[in-house]
C-alpha cells in the first residue's frame, strides 16, 4: 500500500530529509513495516520572466508570438499520479454544469502537478468514454469546455422548470431487451449508462502507471433500484 503524507516544519515548509524511521503507520491499531520512503518535489523552480527582457506587448500580439507549446511526452516511469475526471453529466441538470466546469477548470489550474495524468471524461460519450490521459494543461481545459448540459434521451439532466418527456433508450450503452426497459424509469436507466461508463474507464485505467483516483461529479446516483 502507497501511503502520501505532507510534513511541514514550524514555518510551513516541507521537511526533504524524513527518513522510513521518522514515521509510523499503523493498521487496526497494530504498526505496520514501512519498506520505502520517498521525498517527491512536485514543485518546480519558476522560469524567469520575459518582462525583463522582452517589449510590452498587448495578449493577442504575445498568443501570436509565443503560442502555447505542448507538454513534453511523459515516460511511463515519470507518471506519479492517474486521474479521471468523470462528470456524470447524464444525472446532472443545466444549472449545475457551470459550477462544475468552473471547479474542474480550478482543479487543472491549482491541482494538476508534474507526474500527472488526467483525462476529463463524461459519461454521455457512453462506453467509449475514456480519452486519452494527458499531463497537458491545455488539453485538458478545452476538454473541461466540452463538458455541458446533456438533453440526452437517456439522461434526466434537465432544466428544472420542465418536465422530460418521451422514452429513454439505453441504446449504445447496455445490452438489456425490451422487457428489463420497460420496468425501469429514467433516472435508473441514466444511473446503469452512467455506471457503466464508470466501469469502463476504471477497466482502461487498471494498465496505466502511477496511483490512480477518479473523481466522480454528478448531481445524483441512484443506488438502490
Amino acid at each position: 500500500m502507497q501511503v502520501d503524507a505532507t510534513v511541514t516544519d514550524a514555518q510551513g515548509n516541507p521537511a526533504p530529509d524524513l527518513k522510513a524511521g521518522d514515521f509510523r503507520v499503523l493498521l487496526d491499531g497494530k504498526p505496520q513495516e514501512i519498506k520505502h520512503c520517498n521525498y517527491i518535489r512536485f514543485s518546480e523552480a519558476p522560469k524567469p520572466s520575459l518582462a525583463a527582457t522582452a517589449p510590452v506587448m498587448d495578449a493577442k500580439a504575445a498568443t501570436a508570438a509565443h503560442p502555447a507549446m505542448p507538454a513534453e511526452p511523459m515516460h511511463r516511469e515519470d507518471v506519479r499520479r492517474t486521474i479521471a475526471l468523470f462528470v456524470g453529466d447524464l444525472l446532472t441538470s443545466a444549472e449545475s454544469m457551470p459550477g462544475i466546469r468552473a471547479g474542474l477548470k480550478k482543479f487543472v489550474q491549482e491541482q494538476i502537478r508534474p507526474g500527472d495524468l488526467v483525462a476529463v471524461v463524461r459519461s454521455s460519450a457512453g462506453l467509449g468514454a475514456l480519452q486519452d490521459f494527458t499531463p497537458d494543461k491545455h488539453m485538458l481545459m478545452a476538454a473541461v469546455d466540452q463538458v455541458g448540459w446533456t438533453p440526452h434521451a437517456i439522461g434526466i439532466g434537465g432544466a428544472s422548470a420542465y418536465q422530460q418527456i418521451g422514452q429513454p433508450t439505453l441504446a449504445g450503452f447496455l445490452s438489456l431487451d425490451l422487457a428489463q426497459l420497460d420496468k425501469i424509469d429514467s433516472t435508473e436507466r441514466a444511473t446503469l449508462a452512467t455506471t457503466a461508463a464508470l466501469l469502463q474507464v476504471v477497466r482502461g485505467m487498471a494498465d496505466l502507471p502511477g496511483r490512480k483516483s477518479v473523481i466522480f461529479i454528478s448531481d445524483a446516483l441512484r443506488l438502490t433500484s
